[in-house]
């Protein structure tokens, strides 16, 4: 027999399941984030919230239902920034007006003694 997937209910429903009848939850994996449980044979998820403990003792004991949204992965701002920083490096060196190549070719300054200024605005 196939095994289904397990299904992912509000952290709610498992503080319920734990402190209503915590003998019907067989198997039960902690990770950081998520509580893996088995009751009656069927699997279920929960997300963790990551709140203040009288908060979620307030919300258990209201009876609302509650659960905990899904946290991205905690580099992506670190990559965002890295991303725009680079980005900024190049734009603002092809910007540079004191580049004097434009972007390409040699960036050492020009020998200003090889200019011919002999030449006029009449010669050319």
């Amino acid at each position: 027999r196939a095994r289904s997937p397990p299904l992912d209910v509000p952290m709610s429903a498992f503080l319920q399941a734990l402190t209503t009848d915590p003998d019907k939850i067989e198997k039960l994996v902690v990770s950081p984030d998520t509580v893996w449980f088995t009751t009656e044979g069927q699997s279920f998820t929960a997300r963790l919230a990551v709140i203040s403990p009288w908060l979620l003792d307030l919300l258990h004991q209201s009876g609302v239902t509650f659960s905990a949204v899904a946290r991205g992965p905690p580099f992506l701002p670190l990559a965002m920034q890295l991303i725009s920083l680079i980005w900024m490096i190049v734009l603002f060196r092809s910007l540079n007006p004191n580049n004097n190549d434009g972007g390409r070719g040699s960036s050492k300054p020009m020998d200003r003694g090889s200019i011919d200024t002999s030449l006029s605005f009449a010669d050319v």
